[in-house]
């Protein structure tokens, strides 16, 4: 896989947390930089999908609504049949 170079700017406490967690891992920073990026970008592309995913719901609702109440749909709810 080809890589580019980038330089970014971290907080003190981030670096210092990085430099632990790697210790830990026996991972580089950049393997665990590149993991975190990746793990980002993932839950970014399923926040996504989530919200494709509601939003088709939510117009299926919709259309479902505007044909208005189906011929066959009972008229009462059940706690009417306890005024009676």
């Amino acid at each position: 896989m080809k890589m580019v170079r980038k330089q970014l700017y971290l907080e003190a406490a981030q670096d210092k947390a990085i430099k632990a967690a790697v210790k830990k891992t026996g991972e580089t920073e950049s393997e665990f930089i590149r993991k975190a990026v990746a793990e980002k970008l993932a839950a970014t592309a399923n926040e996504r999908r989530r919200r494709l995913a509601w939003k088709q719901i939510q117009e299926t609702w919709a259309k479902r609504d505007a044909l208005g109440r189906d011929p066959g749909e009972r008229d009462w709810k059940r706690e009417d049949l306890y005024d009676r």
